[in-house]
């Protein structure tokens, strides 16, 4: 092999293995070619940048939901996860955030949706309006009527509740105090800002990331780390495994930070009971 093709193909695999080290492997090859035409030298991209590079290559390709099956997570659990995750516009007196949330329960017309409370303490100490909605499913966002939300003291969880309708809206199961460990495999569904579908005055592209725990999660705090990349919009995301084939819920992303170096996630395991029926005790009182 000539010294140029060698050098050639290095690059490309280096490409590659970049790609697959930020979560966001591409099975089609046809995805990874397109996106070698829009990398040069991957090195000098930011996370971010690679981020959108990469949302533009799908688009082009006309993949909408990069993931890529293994460890047991199938398309099938995938999509079974991504009908109850939702990109989510909290309003307030002060500024806007987006990120993600999930429905762990519908009953009577109230919806229940989990997110992160850091998401409200951003926007203010007064929350106007709540929009949320499924890139790619949903044609409209929706607006979340009678909302009331409330949060945790002790993790950044929150949860909001408003009234849905006729709309039919699946709830993703979801187990609380589930301390995950080292090694464990986990699914990660959101909708970080950077895979924005230009496409859509609406929509961002689902990623789905599986990624492994590298440390056992604190006995304390529930708090545990995962190596991979999540992005600003993930926060919110629900953390899953798969039990028995089944998609479960049991942690929420809240942030992303770095580890030796490396791009990590931080979650939370999961403590949603007491706020729902805070929710519902609020709703019986009104």
């Amino acid at each position: 092999m000539q010294r140029k093709e060698q050098q050639t193909l290095e690059q490309k695999i280096s490409r590659r293995r970049f790609l697959q080290t930020t979560g966001l492997t591409i099975a089609s090859a046809i995805a990874i070619e397109t996106i070698d035409s829009y990398i040069h030298d991957s090195q000098t991209y930011s996370q971010s940048e690679l981020l959108q590079q990469t949302a533009v290559a799908l688009e082009e390709t006309g993949r909408q939901s990069p993931f890529e099956e293994k460890n047991g997570f199938t398309e099938e659990l995938f999509q079974s996860a991504r009908k109850s995750t939702y990109v989510l516009r909290i309003i307030g007196n002060k500024t806007y955030t987006v990120g993600t949330g999930f429905i762990v329960e519908t009953q009577n017309e109230t919806c229940y949706m989990a997110t992160t409370r850091h998401a409200f303490d951003i926007a203010g100490d007064r929350i106007d309006a709540v929009e949320f909605w499924r890139p790619n499913i949903d044609t409209h966002m929706f607006d979340a009527v009678n909302l009331r939300f409330t949060a945790s003291n002790e993790h950044d969880l929150a949860v909001l509740s408003f009234s849905f309708g006729n709309n039919r809206l699946s709830y993703l199961p979801w187990r609380d105090h589930f301390l995950l460990k080292k090694d464990d495999k986990i699914l990660i569904v959101g909708y970080p800002m950077d895979f924005k579908d230009k496409s859509s005055d609406y929509g961002y592209f689902t990623m789905g990331s599986v990624m492994s725990v590298f440390r056992d999660a604190d006995k304390k705090t529930g708090n545990w780390y995962a190596k991979g990349l999540v992005n600003f919009g993930s926060s919110g995301s629900p953390v899953i495994l798969n039990k028995d084939g089944k998609a479960t819920a049991v942690g929420i992303i809240s942030a992303s930070l770095k580890i030796d170096g490396e791009h990590a996630a931080m979650g939370t395991m999961l403590d949603l009971m007491p706020l729902i029926n805070q929710l519902k005790d609020r709703s019986s009182k009104s």
